[in-house]
């Protein structure tokens, strides 16, 4: 059963919705306007590979349906501050190096399991804006939703166009316009891992082109301060300018970082991100908006209306709505006490 609980965000091209899936529990919903039919089928191709992907450094791809003028993408909870925002909050050196580092190992990982996946992947996206902290202190990787697969065309990124937030955050390879390879996604771990532990991308000049030339030439940065001879090597190894001298891929730099903090993470550390994680809006199950008016009723205790379908519910004040199809749910979306299952239900 999915239940669309509340509308938490607004884009250019869609709606973000809070939405309940059993028995996965809270989720996000991405529903676009369907205007653009070209787009929306490539969106589809982009996406449906990751249905059914599992890995726990990867928020998971639900669904994706399609109506006649809506494209529902169904994910888990995104929520969560990225994990540069979340490695600021821990004052001390060492704490915020042990957890950044193994945070970035298991997204190196992960990555590096959508490649075996889907052989030829290249993710291009790994930037602050993508990795958020989840409420147990664990970082993850944000669900591969449209282009992040392919693309427009191989060498889409560092041909006029960037797809992260920052362009700190991209290769000296996207900066000439050659194609992304693995060693790509390399360099770009590895700038998020160096933004982590020091609060600032290693690239950073004035202006953005400077910027760019900075990235595109390979200036070196100073090294984080806290971290050991070892792992300094494996990030400034990372940013290499030549692809060549990188990591080859994701899963090589995941091993290097782990030989380079060899000792497991605490259970304690983890236990303090949790606890230090800023939640800018409430949990689902106590937000106002999602629980504070809305019917807990199942169908059968309703009360029949003349109208076929309809029921109403004396407690609060609303007609329910009985819906048979995702199309048909579509439309009622914002409306309180709608919820749908395969079956029909409400």
């Amino acid at each position: 059963m999915t239940e669309y609980l509340e509308r938490i965000g607004t884009g250019d091209r869609h709606d973000l919705w809070m939405i309940r899936v059993d028995p996965m529990g809270f989720g996000q919903a991405q529903v676009y306007d369907g205007t653009d039919r070209d787009w929306e089928r490539q969106v589809e191709r982009d996406t449906l590979p990751w249905l059914g992907f599992a890995h726990e450094r990867v928020i998971p791809l639900l669904s994706v349906s399609s109506t006649n003028d809506r494209l529902v993408i169904a994910h888990g909870d995104e929520r969560g501050p990225s994990i540069v925002k979340m490695a600021r909050l821990l004052t001390d050196t060492a704490e915020r190096t042990r957890w950044a580092t193994e945070q970035m190992a298991g997204i190196a990982e992960a990555i590096a399991m959508m490649a075996w996946r889907q052989p030829g992947f290249v993710h291009r996206r790994v930037g602050p804006e993508q990795i958020v902290v989840g409420v147990d202190g664990q970082a993850r990787l944000r669900a591969a939703v449209a282009f992040v697969a392919w693309g427009k065309v191989g060498t889409y990124l560092g041909r006029g166009n960037s797809m992260t937030k920052s362009v700190h955050y991209m290769a000296p390879e996207q900066v000439s316009g050659y194609p992304a390879t693995t060693a790509t996604d390399v360099h770009s771990l590895g700038t998020t891992l160096y933004a982590a532990l020091t609060g600032r991308p290693p690239f950073h000049a004035e202006s953005e082109l400077d910027t760019l030339l900075a990235i595109r030439d390979g200036v070196p940065p100073p090294p984080p301060a806290g971290a050991s001879a070892a792992l300094v090597d494996v990030i400034l190894r990372a940013l290499a300018a030549d692809p060549a001298k990188r990591h080859a891929d994701p899963a090589t730099f995941a091993a290097e970082l782990r030989r380079a903090m060899p000792e497991p993470l605490a259970p304690e550390l983890l236990a303090k991100v949790a606890m230090l994680r800023p939640d800018t809006r409430p949990a689902p199950h106590v937000s106002q908006l999602i629980v504070g008016n809305r019917c807990a009723k199942q169908w059968d205790d309703l009360a029949q209306t003349p109208t076929q379908g309809v029921r109403h519910c004396a407690e609060c004040k609303h007609d329910v709505v009985q819906v048979r199809s995702i199309a048909a749910l579509v439309p009622l979306l914002g409306q309180r006490c709608v919820s749908y299952n395969d079956d029909g239900e409400n």
